[in-house]
């Protein structure tokens, strides 16, 4: 059953907020591996099928206090992560800065993978935005990255987490309607993001427009099962570093306002402001 968790801390603003996404993500292995050390290694080791993403460190308004959510797709993880947090008060170093859990986890949003199918519309045309830095890896070296959105890589990436996570199958069909799918739209940014010192990543932040190709050769099914793989997008993450703060993705309507990025830099900060896309 998928979830979002919120952890709220309090302590000083770091000079660039994604410098701690590093830090976050093994506060939150640590987390886990203080309930089971077991699951622990194995999430960390489980190749792109990451059962859970991590969400940027993002400041609440002018105070003191800073938010970062935990989307798991396998919530079996959510009870270590939340018993592995501690009491409230209790410090989190992230790099060199302390900082305290100010408030107890909150969850946003939790959905069952029944849940996900039953919601989900035959419908050809969808908007999603991605709120942090999204791109992927190809070739065969890793340090090959690549901004521009690629529909394919990505669509295969939520095929395999559903596969790999959720005790519902999807119908026939789904792999080859997701090889189908075309990106009609894109407006947004390319945004660098450090994910280790000397080393930073170039991805992109915006929305983008989907349309199924000939969705007449499509059965009802495999296009509801297309848009709950979009709704899954929304706790799994997209495309690489999904632990590290990148890849946060939504849906979003088309008369949705699409916040980009505010006097060079995105909300929340962290980011840089390269070029349109």
């Amino acid at each position: 059953m998928p979830v979002i968790t919120r952890f709220t801390l309090a302590g000083p603003r770091p000079a660039d907020p994604a410098n701690h996404a590093k830090a976050i993500r093994a506060l939150v292995l640590a987390w886990i591996a203080s309930g089971s050390p077991d699951v622990a290694r194995a999430s960390h080791d489980l190749g792109g099928l990451k059962p859970y993403s991590i969400g940027p460190l993002t400041r609440i308004s002018s105070t003191n206090l800073w938010t970062f959510d935990v989307r798991f797709v396998d919530d079996r993880l959510e009870p270590m992560v939340v018993h592995g947090a501690g009491a409230v008060g209790t410090s989190k170093r992230l790099g060199a800065d302390t900082y305290q859990l100010a408030l107890e986890p909150q969850e946003i949003r939790r959905a069952s993978w029944e849940q996900i199918i039953r919601s989900a519309r035959a419908c050809a045309l969808w908007r999603i935005r991605f709120e942090t830095p999204t791109a992927h890896r190809t070739g065969t070296s890793s340090r090959v990255v690549r901004p521009v959105p690629d529909i394919q890589v990505y669509g295969r990436g939520w095929l395999a987490r559903w596969k790999g996570f959720a005790p519902v199958p999807l119908p026939d069909g789904v792999d080859l309607a997701v090889e189908a799918l075309a990106i009609t739209a894109q407006m947004g940014r390319t945004a660098d993001v450090a994910l280790d010192p000397g080393r930073s990543v170039t991805g992109f932040v915006g929305t983008i427009d989907l349309e199924m190709g000939h969705p007449e050769h499509q059965a009802p099914e495999v296009l509801s099962a297309i848009d709950a793989l979009l709704t899954l997008a929304e706790f799994g993450g997209t495309g690489m570093e999904t632990m590290r703060g990148m890849g946060v993705t939504v849906r979003a309507r088309a008369w949705d306002a699409i916040p980009l990025v505010a006097s060079g830099r995105l909300r929340g900060g962290g980011w840089r402001r390269n070029r349109d896309v």
